[in-house]
């Protein structure tokens, strides 16, 4: 997976690209993580989300950052989703939900533009 981020990210009041805290699950069902709201996630998360979490990764990228992670999906795995702390969660698409494919590769594409984050099939 390819986790790339726009140098125009997480913009402050005055426009100034700032570092944002990613959060990439691999779950059982999205639907849990899909209906939650940003808070009860990033605060609790293993509460919010319960036995659907089968991994997680945190991290913090900056503006222009990319970076690979490489993961071994177990058979339980159907989802791969994304959270990202944006400094405006209120106009932010702070959350992404794509499905995995059972023998498939899977390589996937996390980009993260300046409010939005998208994840998809790796071209």
């Amino acid at each position: 997976m390819d986790v790339l981020a726009s140098a125009k990210l997480n913009p402050s009041t005055s426009g100034r690209p700032s570092p944002v805290v990613v959060r990439i699950y691999e779950l059982k069902a999205a639907a849990p993580f899909e209906s939650a709201d940003f808070v009860s996630l990033f605060d609790k998360d293993q509460a919010t989300l319960g036995g659907d979490v089968i991994a997680r990764d945190e991290f913090v990228l900056s503006p222009g950052e990319s970076m690979a992670i490489k993961r071994d999906l177990t058979a339980d795995s159907k989802f791969i989703a994304v959270m990202v702390a944006f400094r405006d969660l209120e106009r932010a698409k702070w959350r992404a939900v794509v499905p995995l494919v059972a023998g498939e590769d899977n390589a996937l594409s996390v980009r993260l533009d300046a409010s939005t984050v998208s994840i998809g099939k790796h071209l």
